[in-house]
Protein backbone atom coordinates (compact mmCIF):
# COMPACT_ATOMS: atom_id res chain seq x y z
CA UNK A 1 0.00 0.00 0.00
CA UNK A 2 1.21 3.51 -0.77
CA UNK A 3 2.38 5.45 2.25
CA UNK A 4 0.98 8.93 2.89
CA UNK A 5 3.00 11.99 2.00
CA UNK A 6 4.04 14.11 4.91
CA UNK A 7 4.12 17.52 3.32
CA UNK A 8 2.75 19.50 0.39
CA UNK A 9 0.37 18.46 -2.36
CA UNK A 10 1.26 15.63 -4.76
CA UNK A 11 2.35 16.80 -8.19
CA UNK A 12 0.47 15.67 -11.27
CA UNK A 13 1.94 12.80 -13.27
CA UNK A 14 4.04 13.95 -16.20
CA UNK A 15 1.91 12.01 -18.69
CA UNK A 16 -1.27 13.85 -17.67
CA UNK A 17 -1.38 16.14 -20.69
CA UNK A 18 -2.94 19.61 -20.43
CA UNK A 19 -6.67 19.64 -20.95
CA UNK A 20 -9.34 17.20 -19.81
CA UNK A 21 -6.87 14.45 -18.80
CA UNK A 22 -4.94 16.73 -16.48
CA UNK A 23 -8.15 18.27 -15.17
CA UNK A 24 -9.44 14.76 -14.48
CA UNK A 25 -6.41 13.96 -12.32
CA UNK A 26 -6.81 17.25 -10.48
CA UNK A 27 -10.46 16.45 -9.76
CA UNK A 28 -9.55 12.98 -8.51
CA UNK A 29 -6.95 14.48 -6.18
CA UNK A 30 -9.46 17.05 -4.91
CA UNK A 31 -12.05 14.36 -4.16
CA UNK A 32 -9.54 12.34 -2.13
CA UNK A 33 -10.64 14.48 0.83
CA UNK A 34 -14.05 12.77 0.52
CA UNK A 35 -15.86 15.85 1.80
CA UNK A 36 -18.34 16.34 -1.06
CA UNK A 37 -21.85 15.46 0.06
CA UNK A 38 -25.50 15.71 -0.90
CA UNK A 39 -27.22 15.03 -4.19
CA UNK A 40 -25.29 15.81 -7.36
CA UNK A 41 -25.76 14.98 -11.03
CA UNK A 42 -22.56 16.53 -12.39
CA UNK A 43 -21.01 13.68 -14.41
CA UNK A 44 -17.36 14.49 -13.66
CA UNK A 45 -17.97 14.93 -9.94
CA UNK A 46 -19.89 11.67 -9.66
CA UNK A 47 -17.20 9.81 -11.62
CA UNK A 48 -14.48 11.24 -9.37
CA UNK A 49 -16.31 10.50 -6.12
CA UNK A 50 -16.94 6.87 -7.09
CA UNK A 51 -13.43 6.59 -8.49
CA UNK A 52 -11.84 7.71 -5.25
CA UNK A 53 -13.93 5.19 -3.34
CA UNK A 54 -12.70 2.44 -5.62
CA UNK A 55 -9.12 3.53 -5.00
CA UNK A 56 -9.79 3.58 -1.25
CA UNK A 57 -11.11 0.03 -1.36
CA UNK A 58 -8.11 -1.11 -3.36
CA UNK A 59 -5.43 0.46 -1.14
CA UNK A 60 -7.32 -0.23 2.09
CA UNK A 61 -7.34 3.34 3.39
CA UNK A 62 -9.56 6.42 3.35
CA UNK A 63 -6.89 8.76 4.64
CA UNK A 64 -6.72 11.80 2.37
CA UNK A 65 -2.96 11.90 1.91
CA UNK A 66 -2.75 8.14 1.38
CA UNK A 67 -5.38 8.38 -1.34
CA UNK A 68 -3.66 11.31 -3.05
CA UNK A 69 -0.35 9.48 -3.02
CA UNK A 70 -2.08 6.38 -4.42
CA UNK A 71 -3.51 8.39 -7.30
CA UNK A 72 -0.20 9.97 -8.30
CA UNK A 73 1.90 6.88 -7.69
CA UNK A 74 -0.61 4.65 -9.45
CA UNK A 75 -0.69 6.79 -12.57
CA UNK A 76 3.09 6.96 -12.63
CA UNK A 77 3.49 3.22 -12.04
CA UNK A 78 2.87 0.15 -14.20
CA UNK A 79 -0.38 0.19 -16.15
CA UNK A 80 -0.87 -3.55 -15.75
CA UNK A 81 -1.23 -3.39 -11.96
CA UNK A 82 -4.72 -3.31 -10.46
CA UNK A 83 -4.20 0.26 -9.24
CA UNK A 84 -2.57 1.47 -12.43
CA UNK A 85 -5.28 -0.02 -14.66
CA UNK A 86 -8.03 1.42 -12.46
CA UNK A 87 -6.55 4.92 -12.47
CA UNK A 88 -6.06 4.99 -16.22
CA UNK A 89 -9.71 4.01 -16.63
CA UNK A 90 -10.82 6.64 -14.11
CA UNK A 91 -8.82 9.35 -15.80
CA UNK A 92 -10.38 8.50 -19.14
CA UNK A 93 -13.92 8.41 -17.75
CA UNK A 94 -13.60 11.70 -15.87
CA UNK A 95 -11.90 13.38 -18.82
CA UNK A 96 -14.80 12.32 -21.05
CA UNK A 97 -17.26 13.76 -18.55
CA UNK A 98 -15.32 17.02 -18.39
CA UNK A 99 -15.27 17.29 -22.18
CA UNK A 100 -19.09 17.24 -22.33
CA UNK A 101 -20.15 20.13 -20.11
CA UNK A 102 -23.62 21.53 -19.81
CA UNK A 103 -26.78 20.88 -17.83
CA UNK A 104 -28.28 18.45 -20.35
CA UNK A 105 -25.97 15.56 -19.50
CA UNK A 106 -26.73 14.23 -16.04
CA UNK A 107 -24.57 11.61 -14.36
CA UNK A 108 -25.58 8.12 -15.43
CA UNK A 109 -23.94 4.69 -15.45
CA UNK A 110 -21.68 5.57 -18.39
CA UNK A 111 -19.58 7.89 -16.21
CA UNK A 112 -18.80 4.90 -13.98
CA UNK A 113 -18.48 2.36 -16.78
CA UNK A 114 -18.41 3.51 -20.43
CA UNK A 115 -19.27 -0.04 -21.55
CA UNK A 116 -22.69 0.01 -19.93
CA UNK A 117 -25.94 1.69 -20.97
CA UNK A 118 -26.93 5.14 -19.80
CA UNK A 119 -29.23 3.93 -17.05
CA UNK A 120 -29.93 5.85 -13.86
CA UNK A 121 -27.67 5.78 -10.83
CA UNK A 122 -28.10 7.12 -7.31
CA UNK A 123 -27.42 10.83 -6.97
CA UNK A 124 -26.59 11.06 -3.26
CA UNK A 125 -22.81 10.97 -2.99
CA UNK A 126 -22.77 9.09 0.32
CA UNK A 127 -25.09 6.48 -1.14
CA UNK A 128 -22.79 6.14 -4.16
CA UNK A 129 -19.75 5.73 -1.92
CA UNK A 130 -21.55 3.05 0.09
CA UNK A 131 -22.81 1.24 -3.01
CA UNK A 132 -19.26 1.22 -4.37
CA UNK A 133 -17.98 -0.24 -1.12
CA UNK A 134 -20.71 -2.91 -1.23
CA UNK A 135 -19.71 -3.79 -4.80
CA UNK A 136 -16.10 -4.26 -3.72
CA UNK A 137 -17.11 -6.41 -0.75
CA UNK A 138 -19.39 -8.62 -2.84
CA UNK A 139 -16.84 -9.01 -5.61
CA UNK A 140 -14.12 -9.94 -3.15
CA UNK A 141 -16.29 -12.39 -1.21
CA UNK A 142 -16.78 -14.71 -4.20
CA UNK A 143 -13.49 -15.57 -5.97
CA UNK A 144 -15.60 -16.75 -8.92
CA UNK A 145 -16.21 -13.13 -9.92
CA UNK A 146 -12.57 -12.33 -10.42
CA UNK A 147 -11.69 -15.76 -11.77
CA UNK A 148 -14.25 -15.44 -14.52
CA UNK A 149 -14.91 -11.74 -15.08
CA UNK A 150 -11.69 -10.04 -13.96
CA UNK A 151 -11.30 -6.26 -13.81
CA UNK A 152 -14.05 -5.68 -16.36
CA UNK A 153 -16.47 -7.49 -14.09
CA UNK A 154 -15.43 -5.34 -11.14
CA UNK A 155 -16.27 -2.23 -13.16
CA UNK A 156 -19.71 -3.58 -14.04
CA UNK A 157 -20.25 -4.45 -10.39
CA UNK A 158 -19.76 -0.80 -9.47
CA UNK A 159 -22.07 0.59 -12.16
CA UNK A 160 -24.74 -2.05 -11.46
CA UNK A 161 -24.54 -1.27 -7.73
CA UNK A 162 -25.01 2.44 -8.35
CA UNK A 163 -28.12 1.54 -10.36
CA UNK A 164 -29.42 -0.82 -7.68
CA UNK A 165 -28.88 1.89 -5.05
CA UNK A 166 -31.16 4.26 -6.93
CA UNK A 167 -33.94 1.65 -6.69
CA UNK A 168 -34.09 2.15 -2.92
CA UNK A 169 -36.37 5.13 -3.64
CA UNK A 170 -38.63 3.16 -5.97
CA UNK A 171 -41.93 1.47 -5.04
CA UNK A 172 -41.30 -1.97 -3.58
CA UNK A 173 -42.70 -3.98 -6.46
CA UNK A 174 -40.88 -1.82 -9.02
CA UNK A 175 -37.57 -2.41 -7.26
CA UNK A 176 -38.21 -6.15 -7.01
CA UNK A 177 -39.15 -6.33 -10.71
CA UNK A 178 -36.07 -4.40 -11.81
CA UNK A 179 -33.64 -6.39 -9.68
CA UNK A 180 -35.25 -9.63 -10.85
CA UNK A 181 -34.87 -8.51 -14.46
CA UNK A 182 -31.15 -7.78 -14.00
CA UNK A 183 -30.42 -10.99 -12.13
CA UNK A 184 -32.28 -13.02 -14.76
CA UNK A 185 -30.28 -11.40 -17.55
CA UNK A 186 -27.04 -12.17 -15.74
CA UNK A 187 -27.84 -15.89 -15.51
CA UNK A 188 -27.16 -16.06 -19.25
CA UNK A 189 -23.63 -14.82 -18.48
CA UNK A 190 -22.98 -17.48 -15.89
CA UNK A 191 -24.13 -15.65 -12.75
CA UNK A 192 -26.77 -17.56 -10.76
CA UNK A 193 -29.31 -15.26 -9.14
CA UNK A 194 -28.11 -16.40 -5.72
CA UNK A 195 -25.14 -14.10 -6.30
CA UNK A 196 -27.56 -11.17 -6.58
CA UNK A 197 -29.14 -12.29 -3.30
CA UNK A 198 -25.75 -12.08 -1.64
CA UNK A 199 -25.03 -8.69 -3.16
CA UNK A 200 -28.40 -7.24 -2.16
CA UNK A 201 -27.81 -8.45 1.40
CA UNK A 202 -24.43 -6.70 1.37
CA UNK A 203 -25.98 -3.52 -0.06
CA UNK A 204 -28.68 -3.46 2.62
CA UNK A 205 -26.11 -4.12 5.35
CA UNK A 206 -23.74 -1.41 4.15
CA UNK A 207 -26.42 1.23 3.56
CA UNK A 208 -28.10 0.54 6.88
CA UNK A 209 -24.78 0.49 8.71
CA UNK A 210 -23.97 3.91 7.27
CA UNK A 211 -27.30 5.30 8.44
CA UNK A 212 -28.64 5.56 4.89
CA UNK A 213 -32.10 4.55 3.73
CA UNK A 214 -32.45 1.01 2.38
CA UNK A 215 -35.96 1.68 1.09
CA UNK A 216 -37.27 -1.03 -1.21
CA UNK A 217 -34.08 -3.10 -1.36
CA UNK A 218 -34.93 -5.53 1.49
CA UNK A 219 -38.18 -6.37 -0.29
CA UNK A 220 -36.32 -7.07 -3.53
CA UNK A 221 -33.98 -9.35 -1.58
CA UNK A 222 -36.92 -11.19 -0.02
CA UNK A 223 -38.51 -11.80 -3.43
CA UNK A 224 -35.30 -13.18 -4.94
CA UNK A 225 -34.48 -15.37 -1.94
CA UNK A 226 -38.01 -16.79 -1.68
CA UNK A 227 -38.01 -17.81 -5.35
CA UNK A 228 -34.63 -19.52 -5.07
CA UNK A 229 -35.44 -21.27 -1.76
CA UNK A 230 -38.62 -22.72 -3.24
CA UNK A 231 -36.38 -24.55 -5.72
CA UNK A 232 -33.17 -25.14 -3.71
CA UNK A 233 -33.11 -24.30 -0.03
CA UNK A 234 -30.17 -23.01 2.02
CA UNK A 235 -29.34 -26.44 3.45
CA UNK A 236 -28.99 -27.92 -0.01
CA UNK A 237 -26.68 -25.06 -1.04
CA UNK A 238 -24.41 -26.00 1.84
CA UNK A 239 -24.73 -29.71 1.09
CA UNK A 240 -23.48 -29.03 -2.44
CA UNK A 241 -20.35 -27.41 -0.96
CA UNK A 242 -19.75 -30.57 1.06
CA UNK A 243 -20.18 -32.78 -2.00
CA UNK A 244 -17.65 -30.71 -3.94
CA UNK A 245 -15.19 -30.82 -1.07
CA UNK A 246 -15.54 -34.61 -0.85
CA UNK A 247 -15.34 -35.45 -4.55
CA UNK A 248 -13.53 -32.69 -6.47
CA UNK A 249 -9.75 -32.67 -6.08
CA UNK A 250 -9.14 -29.15 -7.43
CA UNK A 251 -12.29 -27.01 -7.54
CA UNK A 252 -11.93 -24.43 -10.34
CA UNK A 253 -13.15 -21.53 -8.21
CA UNK A 254 -15.10 -20.77 -5.04
CA UNK A 255 -17.73 -21.29 -3.77
CA UNK A 256 -18.13 -23.98 -6.42
CA UNK A 257 -20.77 -26.11 -4.70
CA UNK A 258 -23.07 -23.23 -3.87
CA UNK A 259 -22.76 -21.89 -7.40
CA UNK A 260 -23.70 -25.28 -8.88
CA UNK A 261 -26.70 -25.56 -6.56
CA UNK A 262 -27.74 -22.00 -7.34
CA UNK A 263 -27.63 -22.71 -11.07
CA UNK A 264 -29.88 -25.72 -10.50
CA UNK A 265 -32.26 -23.47 -8.58
CA UNK A 266 -32.49 -21.05 -11.50
CA UNK A 267 -33.42 -23.84 -13.89
CA UNK A 268 -35.97 -25.36 -11.52
CA UNK A 269 -37.61 -21.98 -10.86
CA UNK A 270 -37.85 -21.19 -14.57
CA UNK A 271 -35.38 -18.30 -14.45
CA UNK A 272 -32.88 -19.94 -16.78
CA UNK A 273 -33.39 -22.58 -19.49
CA UNK A 274 -30.15 -24.36 -18.62
CA UNK A 275 -27.28 -24.39 -16.14
CA UNK A 276 -24.81 -24.58 -19.04
CA UNK A 277 -23.54 -20.96 -18.79
CA UNK A 278 -22.07 -21.88 -15.40
CA UNK A 279 -21.38 -25.59 -15.79
CA UNK A 280 -19.63 -25.28 -19.15
CA UNK A 281 -17.22 -22.78 -17.64
CA UNK A 282 -16.59 -24.81 -14.47
CA UNK A 283 -15.95 -28.04 -16.36
CA UNK A 284 -13.90 -26.61 -19.23
CA UNK A 285 -10.62 -28.42 -19.76
CA UNK A 286 -8.71 -25.24 -18.91
CA UNK A 287 -10.12 -25.36 -15.38
CA UNK A 288 -10.93 -28.97 -14.55
CA UNK A 289 -9.39 -32.28 -15.53
CA UNK A 290 -11.62 -35.09 -16.76
CA UNK A 291 -12.18 -36.60 -13.30
CA UNK A 292 -13.03 -33.29 -11.62
CA UNK A 293 -15.30 -32.25 -14.49
CA UNK A 294 -17.19 -35.53 -14.16
CA UNK A 295 -17.43 -35.09 -10.38
CA UNK A 296 -18.85 -31.59 -10.81
CA UNK A 297 -21.53 -32.89 -13.14
CA UNK A 298 -22.40 -35.56 -10.61
CA UNK A 299 -22.76 -32.89 -7.91
CA UNK A 300 -25.04 -30.94 -10.24
CA UNK A 301 -27.24 -33.99 -10.80
CA UNK A 302 -27.29 -34.85 -7.09
CA UNK A 303 -28.50 -31.34 -6.28
CA UNK A 304 -31.25 -31.60 -8.91
CA UNK A 305 -32.35 -34.98 -7.59
CA UNK A 306 -32.29 -33.84 -3.94
CA UNK A 307 -34.21 -30.69 -4.79
CA UNK A 308 -36.93 -32.73 -6.49
CA UNK A 309 -37.24 -35.01 -3.49
CA UNK A 310 -37.55 -32.08 -1.10
CA UNK A 311 -40.36 -30.54 -3.12
CA UNK A 312 -42.23 -33.83 -3.44
CA UNK A 313 -41.11 -34.60 -6.98
CA UNK A 314 -39.49 -37.82 -8.13
CA UNK A 315 -35.71 -37.47 -8.45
Amino acid sequence: MTTPQTGGEPSLPEDAAPGPAQDAVALLLDQCARTSAGRHTDPALVAAVVGVERVADLVGSRDTQTLRAAVTDGLAGPRDSDLGALLVQLRQSIALALSRPGPDWKADATVLNPATGGHHVATDLDVLRTATRAATLSYGAAPYYRDRYGRRGAQFSVSDSAWIAHLADAPRETAAHQVTWLSTMLTHRGMPTWLMERHLATMVDQLGGAGLAVGALPHALTVLAARRRAAVDDDLLEQAETWVRETVVAPPTAPTGRLVAAAVADVRSGVAPSSAPLMDWLTHEDRADTADASALRVVHDRVAAAAGTRTGEHP
